[in-house]
């Protein structure tokens, strides 16, 4: 299957970034910082549409990318060329979208793979149950559901190192990183997978997730036929 997402900010006409400020009359800080603020909106517009592998790597590729990644093309045609007066505020504003894109980046990949893990718990522990056998359905596979269950404690680790670094998983404030990778490790909650004991850093963020008024009401659907864990719905697990 092709992948779904298309990269809008390497081809579009109005990619700024391939200007130097000169052409783009910015020439005070002001106005310097206005392209940053530009290039940091259209990051979070795109980064919500990624939600599986091979559109992570295309969007981490047109971001990141040595030759022709948006940031090295602000490198190449912002801060290089810029005028001493200009210089300074392009190299500090280049370091703090730097530092923003890589976090998001890194995070929503942490995301993807747990969603990954959560997916094959619930395919081998829910969904196997009602498929036909000649169709797939059966038993569960022993192996993968101890390759997810081994990944979730790398997942719960990662998240509560990320965590103690920063207020949420990609900076100081909510992002929908944090929803997505809560609303992943919510399912395999709901199976009782997550050992939360090992991680109290990861496990008080997931409280403040589970707290909040917009997670609140994914903890009152329910599987016929399947219980959730009796800490699933709890706040104060």
């Amino acid at each position: 299957m092709p992948c779904p997402y298309r990269i809008s900010i390497m081809t579009s006409s109005d990619n700024k970034a391939t200007q130097t400020l000169a052409a783009l009359g910015a020439t005070e800080p002001a106005q310097v910082s206005a392209l940053f603020a530009e290039i940091l909106a259209r990051f979070d517009g795109e980064v919500t549409g990624i939600h599986d592998e091979a559109s992570w790597k295309q969007f981490r590729d047109a971001w990141l990318g040595r030759k022709s990644g948006v940031l090295t093309l602000v490198t190449d045609n912002w801060l290089k060329p810029a005028t001493p007066e200009l210089k300074r505020v392009v190299g500090a504003e280049l370091n703090k979208l730097r530092g923003y894109v890589e976090a998001q980046i890194e995070t929503k990949r942490v995301a993807i793979e747990a969603g990954a893990d959560e997916v094959a718990l619930a395919r081998e522990r829910v969904y196997k149950r009602y498929i036909p056998a000649g169709s797939g359905g059966g038993a569960p596979d022993t192996e993968t559901l101890r390759a997810a269950k081994s990944n979730i404690r790398y997942h719960l680790a990662y998240i509560g190192w990320l965590v103690r670094t920063r207020d949420w998983l990609a900076g100081d404030s909510l992002t929908y990183a944090d929803l997505a990778a809560a609303a992943h490790l919510s399912a395999a909650d709901y199976l009782g997978e997550v050992p939360w004991d090992e991680d109290k850093t990861a496990r008080a963020w997931y409280a403040r997730i589970k707290s909040r008024p917009s997670f609140r009401a994914l903890l009152t659907e329910t599987l016929a036929g399947l219980q959730p864990a009796p800490s699933y719905a709890d706040l104060d697990f």
